[in-house]
């Protein structure tokens, strides 16, 4: 069963504080400058940044880079390679959303530093990187009658008026699965890829035992 690592939920301490509403507004980098940063061409970057720009013409020629987005007491740094999303806080503390893999998370963490470094902050301590959550899918070889897992397997809720899935908290590894009808699942809450290769496994058994197939 192949399981896909979605997105690595991962916390950076950098260990010092930082003045994020200067940061946000004086961090301005030429266009050209940030690619060089990135390594990315300019059509590469659009693509990346579709939402934000549709055509290369859209791309400015400078560019804030990072944002205060007003909605919570923090400021965002959007890294395009490796494609992440970091969140800041005045404590120095960062989470890193929207990575594949922990390499990703380091070179992300190491494209951050170089901005901060153009904002006159210099990181004294190398950062702290832990996981703190691991969002994946794998797909079954099999559709679920949920009705029947719901009742046969432990540690399920069941509330199709809510929710189409069946939730199922499993406690090794702790994890929390969301199983479709289709037969694909959702893993959340794994702290390692081999935690929710063995969360996706062990589901795969329990709905195959329980007899809630689909045939």
């Amino acid at each position: 069963m192949e399981v896909k690592i979605e997105n690595i939920v991962s916390s950076i301490t950098l260990d010092q504080p930082l003045n994020i509403e200067e940061l946000a507004e004086n961090l301005v980098m030429d266009m050209d400058d940030f690619l060089k940063m990135m390594d990315m061409t300019r059509e590469e970057l659009a693509k990346v940044w579709e939402k934000d720009y549709n055509t290369i013409d859209d791309l400015p020629e400078k560019l804030h880079v990072i944002k205060n987005p007003g909605t919570f007491p923090g400021v965002i740094c959007k890294i395009p390679k490796p494609k992440t999303a970091m969140l800041i806080f005045r404590t120095g503390k960062i989470i890193c959303s929207g990575a594949r893999s922990h390499d990703y998370v380091e070179g992300a963490t190491e494209k951050l530093i170089e901005i901060l470094k153009l904002g006159g902050v210099f990181i004294k301590e190398k950062p702290i990187i832990e996981v703190q959550n691991i969002v994946a899918s794998a797909q079954m070889d099999f559709k679920v009658n949920l009705e029947v897992a719901a009742l046969d397997c432990e540690g399920t809720e069941y509330e199709p008026e809510q929710f189409p899935g069946l939730v199922l908290r499993l406690t090794d590894p702790k994890t929390v699965m969301l199983i479709f009808r289709s037969g694909k699942m959702i893993i959340t809450g794994a702290k390692t890829p081999e935690d929710a290769e063995r969360a996706a496994i062990g589901t795969n058994k329990a709905i195959f035992e329980s007899g809630a197939i689909i045939e």
